[in-house]
């Protein structure tokens, strides 16, 4: 009997303690806040122009998750819930390095890295927005600066 409880124990323990599915929780980094005016321009071109500067791949059904503008050094993964059709959180791993970061969800999308930053958009939608994009403003994170505690 004991060594029945001891089994589920042990069972349970390995189950739920080794789930971390990452590295480093986007949350924990520090962010900046970044108005659309001071974006380079290559960010600035993907919301004025979307279809000259995307490829179809990336822009599927005029919806993405990620723009990697560092040619293929980071990848994307949309991590579903056990139960249901339901996302969990992002997965964006560093090829190069082998680190994984998780992005909680809900989050605004689509995901922009660029010179190893991570540009997040403050708002809902706002790829499919049509004007007034000077409003727009991104919380950047920087992927190789300080790690978090």
């Amino acid at each position: 009997m004991v060594y029945k409880v001891t089994y589920w124990v042990i069972v349970n323990l390995l189950l739920f303690t080794g789930c971390k599915n990452y590295d480093y929780k986007i949350d924990d980094f520090e962010k900046e806040e970044v108005a659309f005016t001071k974006q380079p321009d290559c960010i600035k071109e993907i919301y004025l122009s979307p279809k000259k500067s995307m490829s179809h791949k990336d822009l599927k059904y005029n919806f993405c998750f990620l723009i990697n503008l560092d040619s293929n050094k980071y990848t994307h993964e949309s991590v579903k819930t056990l139960v249901g059709p339901w996302i969990s959180h992002y997965r964006i791993e560093d090829v190069n390095r082998n680190i994984v970061y998780k992005i909680s969800h809900p989050n605004p999308h689509p995901f922009i890295i660029f010179k190893d930053k991570l540009y997040i958009p403050t708002e809902y939608n706002s790829l499919v927005r049509k004007s007034k994009f000077e409003e727009l403003t991104f919380n950047r994170y920087s992927l190789l600066g300080k790690r978090p505690l």
